[in-house]
């Protein structure tokens, strides 16, 4: 209710459980019995009659208790009825519904993603104090992602808040207008409800809605605080606009530049004036910032989430950085005669082109090397190629005279004939051989031949080598020009001639620079081998932007859009993200490109309803603890009084607040502990994240429950039967160790498996990446990749020698597994050193750890293993696996305890005895 007069500025007063309330209807007759009743009889101890003889008593006894000693207990009891009626006072907002139930408008378009944690707290509580008694209905104004577009009900209160989900494209008000005016006829809903629009402040199609929502009853229309929302467009160049629909107060923003995984590059500080609508930044972000960038966005100082929408960016739509590694014996600077000449002269215009040494090109991070006629590469520059195309860089060698045939390359794709191929000249037998057409599941399907081209001298492949290895180029004799294999995340491509004029014709033909052109350009997000998006076809999402302002994998229900749909801007069923392959993709923002500017909500859009303000206190003032209070304070008061009167006792009365409930009590997340979720706490355990094959997983519960009984057989530590978990439903902070098989069919966690993840692995918990259990070594590493990407890892390190992972129970050189000779497993880089007191949160391996210790009850192996050299197989290499289980485990349970010197005496102590 509205409280009267002068109070009325206050706010509204409302009640949880106004049916209390008829309690004070009982007032006047506690009044009348406590006046009929005459007090307790005075009790009085004679002495001998003798001695009060005579005596009087100066005092007579009350016949009834005091007036004001009635109204105090009166008024104590009215606090305690009231206040356990639950009041409220509630700092402005709409009125309280009507009786015939409430109509819950919301816009959750793009313009209400940036406070929609907040809508749904207003939405939560709109609910909780005008729908408590009567039929509730929602109806949210933008579409989900099929396009579809309902309006809900009638609903329980507590299933509202799920039909609400906000979208990152703009609502579609006429068709909610429509909706209420002929798919749901306003006959259908109660004639005396009441409406409340949350609005998102913008003008676009209110009238039709405002039209439609009047007919139905009084309407209550909530815009959003002064100066929101916020639009972010792009400008000219590298400028962008920051746009508000109407004035507000001056803010100070920053403007943050991400990569894909949302980690923040760069800040800029902004600041808006007071009633400033418009501001106009220059973002030119420098080299290596641009070379990752992939969104923009506004952010408040302190806060987690973006204030507007994030401007989309490719990162892989600026020029590759590409290094040219010459011989020491190259004539580059001769014209004509060096290979870089030729080399540099293709690249010009189509990428970022530097010369140098191969440890300095190195250094500088480049997307691709091209080797011109490079011999063999001895360690470390070989161990230092093979780590950089593990994460995503390739690797492009030209042949020559210094690369000598037959000679074992681990640098090369395929194993080299221990001849060179010579044709066209007076001493060879036949004719220079012309090129094939390019295959059409590679990337230099389309290109048209030269027919002119003629290859005189050629590097051959072993044909027994070619297996596993892609072909993308044959000569006209079907013997291989450019062979490729993936290296990790990256590739490994050779060209079987050289880059010079010297041993063909290829490097003087027009074909030459749209050749290079496409293989600097390797598409990292298709299978190998998998063809370019053809110019003008479908392009098919590669990245989505989400609710939260995140890069993440398209769902596989999403189709691919046709070229001339993504400059539209964010719709159903075309959401905002980068479609097509890297390099040829295309962008579609959330906003189209050089669209109006939003328009801001003012009651001239709804034909006469008035614009209430967003309410300062959502969650308004809860006065029944006030209430309560007083109510005891009355109480002592009470007593106090009673006792300065003799033969009186003091009543007690706080077991009344003790027996009154003080509400109900409610979860922060609205739900309780689910039975799973208890019988979980019940005892510690292993977990096993689902790697998307059903066998693999039951290797993996195989593998932990074998971890188990050896921990409960040579350690303390006893351990329940691991589980299999769901990553956005399971309470993961229950389990210490977390294992996760990585495979080629391994999906990216969503959203709320990624936020649960990451509040696991802050919270203390050890995660293991193992990419051992997949068949093809090089896509295990790839999901690896990908599904790191997804997590945002921190950086790893390779754990070196004597770190704590290998000490914390047994002494370990090497970490194998099924897998022998995988290499040493990565661990945080601010982990490796063990001074800090830093314990990993994550630890990568390639070894199937868990295919090493699965076993049967009867203790019989379940994978046979795969020894990496001599010193390996058999009995030792699996004990050797279980140790690293057993290092493992006591890692995750005990962190940096065996580095710190301070138990060093007590553990000398220990081992004593």
């Amino acid at each position: 209710m509205t409280l009267p007069g002068p109070l009325a500025s206050l706010g509204t007063l409302g009640f949880a459980h106004p049916w209390l309330l008829l309690a004070l209807a009982g007032l006047p007759l506690l009044w009348w019995l406590v006046r009929r009743l005459p007090p307790a009889p005075r009790r009085v101890v004679f002495a001998p009659l003798a001695l009060l003889r005579g005596l009087s008593s100066a005092e007579a006894p009350a016949r009834r208790a005091p007036w004001w000693l009635i109204v105090l207990r009166l008024l104590v009891l009215s606090l305690i009825v009231v206040g356990l009626a639950g009041p409220r006072l509630d700092a402005g907002g709409p009125p309280p519904r009507a009786g015939g139930g409430l109509l819950l408008v919301v816009d959750n378009g793009w313009a209400a993603l940036a406070d929609w944690p907040e809508r749904r707290r207003m939405v939560a509580r709109l609910i909780a104090e005008r729908a408590p008694e009567g039929p509730l209905w929602v109806l949210p104004t933008a579409p989900d992602g099929q396009g579809r577009l309902a309006l809900a009900g009638p609903l329980a209160p507590a299933r509202a808040l799920d039909r609400l989900v906000a979208h990152p494209w703009p609502t579609e008000r006429a068709r909610a207008a429509d909706l209420l005016a002929g798919g749901q006829s306003p006959t259908d809903l109660p004639a005396d409800m009441a409406v409340i629009w949350l609005s998102d402040g913008l003008a676009g199609q209110a009238a039709p809605l405002a039209g439609a929502l009047a007919a139905l009853g009084p309407v209550s229309v909530i815009a959003p605080p002064p100066g929101r929302p916020l639009a972010l467009l792009a400008g000219e160049g590298d400028a962008v606009v920051l746009l508000r629909p109407r004035g507000g107060p001056a803010e100070r923003l920053e403007l943050r530049l991400a990569d894909s995984a949302g980690r923040t590059l760069d800040r800029r500080p902004l600041a808006l004036d007071s009633e400033q609508r418009r501001l106009d930044v220059e973002v030119a972000p420098s080299p290596p910032v641009a070379a990752h960038l992939a969104t923009l966005a506004v952010a408040r100082p302190g806060a987690a989430g973006p204030a507007a929408p994030p401007l989309l960016r490719d990162p892989s739509a600026r020029p590759p950085r590409v290094g040219l590694v010459a011989a020491e014996l190259d004539r580059a600077a001769i014209p004509l005669l060096g290979e870089t000449y030729y080399l540099e002269r293709a690249l010009a215009g189509s990428a970022e082109v530097r010369s140098g040494d191969l440890a300095g090109l190195l250094e500088t991070a480049p997307d691709v090397l091209i080797l011109a006629g490079v011999g063999h590469l001895a360690e470390p520059l070989a161990s230092r190629l093979e780590d950089w195309m593990a994460e995503g860089g390739s690797l492009i060698r030209f042949a020559g005279p210094r690369l000598l045939p037959g000679r074992p390359d681990p640098l090369l794709p395929v194993p080299l004939a221990a001849t060179t191929r010579q044709a066209g000249g007076p001493l060879t037998w036949g004719a220079a051989p012309g090129l094939a057409a390019f295959p059409e599941d590679g990337p230099l399907a389309g290109l048209e031949v030269d027919p002119e081209v003629r290859v005189r001298t050629q590097l051959l492949a072993r044909p027994e080598g070619l297996d596993g290895a892609r072909v993308w180029a044959r000569l006209s004799d079907g013997t291989p020009l450019i062979t490729a294999r993936r290296r990790g995340a990256g590739w490994l491509v050779l060209v079987h001639t050289a880059a010079d004029p010297g041993w063909s014709d290829l490097p003087l033909s027009g074909l030459f620079p749209q050749l290079l052109e496409r293989l600097v350009r390797l598409p990292d997000s298709r299978p190998p081998g998998g063809a370019v998006e053809p110019p003008g076809g479908r392009l098919a999402p590669r990245l989505i932007l989400t609710a939260e302002g995140r890069l993440a994998a398209p769902p596989a229900s999403l189709a691919p859009l046709t070229a001339g749909a993504v400059g539209l801007g964010a719709a159903p069923g075309r959401p905002p993200g980068l479609y097509g392959p890297p390099g040829a993709g295309r962008v579609v923002q959330v906003l189209p490109p050089g669209g109006d500017p939003p328009q801001a909500l003012t009651e001239a859009h709804l034909g006469g309803l008035s614009l209430l303000p967003w309410p300062d206190r959502p969650a308004g003032r809860a006065l029944g603890p006030w209430l309560l209070l007083a109510a005891v304070a009355g109480l002592l008061l009470d007593g106090a009084l009673v006792l300065v009167r003799p033969g009186r006792r003091v009543a007690v009365a706080v077991l009344l607040l003790l027996a009154a409930p003080a509400g109900p009590a409610v979860a922060e997340d609205g739900a309780g502990l689910s039975p799973r979720a208890v019988d979980l706490a019940l005892a510690p355990r292993l977990g096993c994240l689902p790697s998307g094959a059903a066998p693999t997983d039951r290797l993996c519960q195989a593998g932990l429950a074998g971890l188990t009984r050896v921990l409960a057989r040579r350690t303390a530590v006893e351990l329940a039967e691991p589980e299999l978990l769901d990553p956005a439903a399971d309470p993961l902070s229950l389990f210490p160790l977390l294992y996760w098989p990585i495979l080629e069919a391994t999906p990216t966690p969503p959203p709320p498996a990624r936020a649960r993840l990451d509040d696991y692995l802050r919270r203390g918990g050890l995660l293991i990446l193992d990419a051992g259990a997949a068949d093809d070594p090089a896509a295990g590493r790839a999901s690896l990749g990908r599904i790191g990407r997804a997590l945002a890892l921190p950086p790893l390190a390779q754990v070196p020698r004597g770190h704590l992972l290998g000490r914390t129970f047994y002494l370990l050189d090497d970490f194998p597994g099924r897998l022998g000779g995988a290499g040493r497993p990565w661990i945080e880089a601010r982990a490796v050193d063990e001074s800090g007191g830093a314990v990993s949160a994550v630890v990568v391996g390639h070894a199937d750890w868990a295919g090493a210790w699965a076993s049967d009850a009867e203790g019989r192996p379940l994978r046979p293993l795969v020894p990496g050299g001599p010193d390996q197989g058999g009995p030792e290499q699996r004990e050797m696996a279980t140790r690293v289980g057993v290092n493992l485990v006591m890692y995750a349970l005990t962190g940096t305890y065996k580095a710190d010197q301070v138990h060093l005496p007590a553990i000398l102590e220990r081992l004593t005895r």
